[in-house]
């Protein structure tokens, strides 16, 4: 769903009524300025929750194993979500542009699932060159966690087609 669109139908709807609301406010604005808001106060929140607990990660953890689970965890995963997705993302975009009836529309809708498979490619190739780079730690628990890394980059992918459907 386009954030755009939607927000697009709104504007349109109240500016047939024709609101207006007290101290010269429409109801328009009203919305727009409660959403803003509340936007505003999720994001902040949650960046003060994660930056706390990146506060209290750092002070207990020692520097070898945090730089693991910082920079290479979260490089694998992000490598594997962008190409899983940027493609599929771009292509589906350039559909919406060209102007998407009702048929485009479920055409693109199903172009969108084709993230599922690239996805589950991309995990698979990314945590097998990941393991076999000749630097590579051979601990256990390092390979257990780049494979889980590489599952949960699938089943997000997945999951955010299942959940959108």
């Amino acid at each position: 769903s386009d954030p755009n669109q939607c927000s697009g139908t709104l504007i349109l709807s109240h500016r047939t009524h024709g609101s207006v609301r007290a101290g010269g406010m429409t109801s328009e604005a009203a919305v727009i300025a409660s959403g803003f808001v509340h936007l505003l106060c999720s994001q902040v929140s949650s960046r003060v929750v994660t930056f706390v607990l990146n506060v209290f990660a750092v002070r207990q953890l020692p520097p070898e194993i945090y730089g693991v689970a910082v920079i290479q965890f979260h490089l694998i995963t992000t490598t594997i979500l962008t190409f899983a997705r940027e493609g599929v993302r771009r292509s589906c975009l350039r559909g919406v542009k060209l102007g998407a009836t009702e048929y485009n529309a479920k055409s693109i809708i199903s172009l969108s699932w084709f993230a599922v498979p690239l996805g589950l490619a991309w995990s698979i190739f990314v945590c097998a060159f990941t393991l076999a780079l000749p630097g590579a730690r051979q601990d256990e628990s390092y390979k257990t966690a780049v494979v889980l890394h590489g599952k949960l980059s699938f089943q997000h992918c997945f999951a955010l087609h299942c959940q959108t459907d």
